[in-house]
């Protein structure tokens, strides 16, 4: 979970821009010798996430990347939003993007509302372009290759995104879907895919740990008003967690419908050719599902039907448009890769 970020879908993206970059140098922004990338590197590729938020300070990635002083790009920068309002960024992150900015043809976000928040802060070299994991496959896009008869609904991937612990004032937004995600899954035997949750994880695994008491009072939280027999036992046999892509992606292959808030969980899904949905709840989820044609559903769309009638959802999303659209995604990755002199292996075969 360390080495994830704290969020295992972190390794979707990471892996695909390490498959498709052409690099000899594997490192990260804390041990990075700025002599070598001076004297050895012809510039730093930096693989970013949804890092456009008030509270990241970006200073010491900024000395580095100023004193290291070669070409600098980023892939899949985002913004987070909740309240469809541009964010303040703090000075270190502002000064992180000009390091950046002064350093390549341009960045890529993830999405419109996250080049909208780069221009309110003054940095106008920018080209959406989406996250880099659809890449995965180097030669071709990704494209759902198999549908799901609205009948035939078996076996069902779902994920959330719960909140790291309780809110003493009451339920946020997040635990609110999370929960009402969790409880159908218990309920119908689906699966949940967990990035961030470690309480899950723990008890899938039967870990105990020295917070223990904690996470069981957080767990018949989140489970209730479901007993604590039921609740372990769904735990033990549907919680799910990747730490190696083409594992995930097996996974998904067997699938007949993956649907969750998580981007990448969902974008496993889409890379493994499997029907999936992403429940978007925020501007990050937002932007991809449009820029990258992603089916997807609201979540307080989703919540107001009281139930995920998964034959519904699976009726209204159109994949044939999600495959169109992976055809021109992956061609104009290749030419903001070109334009910033990045080497990379994608191909269109």
């Amino acid at each position: 979970m360390k080495l994830s970020g704290r969020n295992l879908g972190n390794f979707m993206f990471c892996s695909a821009a390490r498959r498709f970059i052409r690099t000899t140098t594997k490192t990260n922004r804390q041990s990075v010798d700025l002599e070598v990338v001076k004297n050895e590197c012809d510039g730093i590729i930096v693989l970013a996430a949804n890092w456009l938020q008030p509270r990241n300070d970006f200073t010491g990635l900024a000395a580095r990347i100023e004193k290291a002083n070669v070409p600098t790009v980023i892939l899949g920068l985002g913004a987070q939003s909740h309240d469809g309002k541009i964010p303040d960024l703090h000075p270190g992150m502002l000064r992180f993007l000009k390091a950046v900015s002064e350093r390549c043809y341009s960045l890529s976000v993830r999405g419109t509302f996250s080049a909208e928040v780069l221009n309110h802060h003054g940095i106008t070299n920018v080209t959406v372009t989406g996250c880099p994991s659809l890449l995965w496959h180097m030669t071709h896009s990704a494209a759902v290759t198999r549908q799901t008869a609205p009948g035939r609904i078996g076996r069902v991937s779902v994920s959330g995104t719960l909140p790291d612990q309780v809110n003493p004032n009451g339920d946020d937004s997040r635990m609110r879907l999370t929960r009402f995600i969790l409880q159908q899954a218990l309920e119908d035997g689906y699966d949940y895919v967990a990035q961030t949750e470690l309480p899950l994880m723990q008890a899938h695994r039967g870990e105990r740990t020295a917070a223990d008491t904690a996470r069981q009072d957080f767990l018949r939280h989140v489970f209730s008003p479901v007993g604590e027999a039921q609740t372990s036992a769904y735990l033990a046999d549907h919680i799910r967690a990747f730490t190696n892509i083409p594992e995930w992606l097996a996974y998904c292959a067997n699938q007949d419908f993956v649907i969750g808030t998580r981007l990448h969980g969902v974008i496993a899904g889409l890379l493994a050719g499997t029907p999936s949905m992403l429940i978007t709840h925020d501007s990050r989820t937002e932007e991809m599902a449009q820029f990258a044609g992603i089916p997807a559903i609201r979540s307080t769309d989703l919540m107001a039907a009281g139930r995920m009638d998964m034959a519904a959802l699976l009726a209204r999303a159109d994949f044939d448009a999600f495959n169109t659209r992976q055809v021109a995604y992956f061609s104009d990755f290749i030419h903001f890769l070109d334009a910033n002199a990045v080497p990379h292996r994608l191909r269109v075969i």
